[in-house]
C-alpha cells in the first residue's frame, strides 16, 4: 500500500463505550496504527456511534465534555505515534442517524485511496458509493476485554432534559500549522456548541518574537484551515465567524451572546483577563472549559513538569522540524452529512 496518499478509517464504537468512559477504546488501536504507518499525507478517522445522534440528541454534551475529550485524545495520540510531524490527522465524530457524504476537491479528484475497517464491525450507517468503490482493508482489533462485540445498534435512550451544548461559544489561538493539539481544541469547541463558534486567530503583529517567525503560515491560510476544519467536524453550525485578533479579548470583549470560552491550560492565564474585561462592562459571565495539553505519546501532560511546553504537540516544534526537513503541502477532501450547508459569518 505504498501509494496510499490518503487513508481513511471507519469504526463504529460500541455500545460499551460511552462517553463517560474513563478506559480508552483500546480495539481502535491497531486499525488507527496500520492506517497512520500506509499514510503519506494525510489520515481522516470517523468514529460512529449512538452517542454522537442528533435527532434527537442522546447526551448531553456539555456533562459529557470531559469523557469525549479522552477519546479524541487517546485516538490522536494513537494517529501521531508514527512520529512524522507533518502527516495530517483529522478525528471525526458521527452519529448513527448521520448518512456519510464525500466531498471531493474542487479538482473533482478524490483523494482517498484506501478505506480501512476493523474485523467485525457491522457498520449501519450507509456509505457513498465512492468509499465503497475503494479498498477496503480490514485490520483485526486489539485486545479489550469488556467487549468483544463491534457492532452497535440503536436503543431506545431518553433525551437529554437539560441543556446539553452552548448557543455561542469562543476560543483563539495563533493555529499554525494546525496540529492535533489544535484540532482537539476546536473540535471540543464545536462539540458543545449548536449555533456560532467565535475563532480567534493571532494577527502576525503578535508574533514577531515567535521562533522561526518566517515559516508561520499566512494570517489568510490560517483561517482557512481553521474554517476547513470545523465545516468538516460539524457542518452543521449555522455560523463559523473565525476572525483575526491583536489582544487576548477578540470578540469576547464586546459579543454579549457568548456563554462560554474553551480554552487549553496554557492560556487559562488568558481566560482570566477576559472574565476581569467583561466584568467591568457588565457583560455575561462565560463558562471556562478546559482543554488538557496532549503530546505524541501522552494523552495528558502534567503542566507541573517543566518540561511539559517542550514537550506538547507544538506550532513551534513543527516549524523547527520544518526548517530541517522541509515542508509538503496539504489536501482539501471534506467528509460531511448530507445537512444543508451552513453559512458563515459576514466578518
Amino acid at each position: 500500500m505504498s501509494s496510499v496518499t490518503t487513508a481513511l478509517l471507519i469504526a463504529t464504537l460500541p455500545t460499551a463505550y460511552s462517553p463517560s468512559d474513563e478506559h480508552p477504546p483500546s480495539f481502535l488501536s491497531p486499525a488507527i496504527h496500520a492506517a497512520s504507518a500506509v499514510a503519506q499525507k494525510r489520515v481522516i478517522i470517523i468514529l460512529l456511534s449512538r452517542f454522537f445522534n442528533k435527532n434527537p440528541s442522546v447526551i448531553n454534551n456539555i456533562e459529557h465534555f470531559a469523557g469525549v475529550q479522552r477519546l479524541l485524545t487517546y485516538v490522536y495520540v494513537q494517529a501521531a505515534k508514527e512520529d512524522r510531524p507533518l502527516l495530517e490527522i483529522d478525528v471525526i465524530l458521527r452519529g448513527l442517524d448521520e448518512e456519510l457524504k464525500l466531498e471531493l476537491d474542487e479538482n473533482k479528484e478524490s483523494i482517498v485511496d484506501a478505506v480501512y475497517r476493523i474485523s467485525g464491525d457491522t457498520i449501519v450507517v450507509p456509505l457513498p458509493v465512492e468509499l465503497l468503490e475503494l479498498p477496503q482493508i480490514f485490520i483485526d482489533p486489539g485486545e479489550d476485554e469488556r467487549s468483544s462485540a463491534l457492532s452497535s445498534t440503536p436503543s431506545a435512550t431518553e433525551p437529554p432534559t437539560s441543556t446539553s451544548t452552548f448557543t455561542v461559544t469562543a476560543l483563539g489561538g495563533t493555529f499554525d500549522h494546525l496540529h492535533s493539539g489544535h484540532k482537539i481544541l476546536l473540535s471540543m469547541s464545536a462539540f458543545v456548541t449548536s449555533r456560532r463558534i467565535i475563532v480567534g486567530v493571532t494577527h502576525p503583529s503578535l508574533l514577531v518574537r515567535k521562533k522561526h517567525v518566517s515559516l508561520i503560515e499566512p494570517l489568510d491560510t490560517r483561517i482557512e484551515k481553521v474554517r476547513r476544519f470545523l465545516k468538516m467536524f460539524k457542518p452543521d453550525l449555522d455560523v463559523y465567524d473565525i476572525v483575526p485578533i491583536e489582544d487576548v479579548y477578540g470578540p469576547t470583549a464586546w459579543d454579549a451572546e457568548v456563554q462560554a470560552l474553551i480554552v487549553s491550560k496554557e492560556t487559562l492565564r488568558g481566560a482570566d483577563e477576559i472574565a476581569k474585561l467583561r466584568a467591568s462592562k457588565s457583560l455575561p459571565p462565560l463558562k471556562t472549559l478546559v482543554i488538557d495539553v496532549i503530546s505524541s505519546d501522552s494523552s495528558n501532560l502534567d503542566d507541573s513538569d517543566p518540561e511539559w511546553l517542550r514537550k506538547k504537540m507544538s506550532s513551534t516544534a513543527i516549524r523547527e522540524w520544518i526548517a530541517q526537513n522541509g515542508q509538503h503541502g496539504d489536501s482539501n477532501l471534506v467528509i460531511t452529512d448530507s445537512a444543508e450547508k451552513p453559512r458563515e459569518a459576514e466578518r
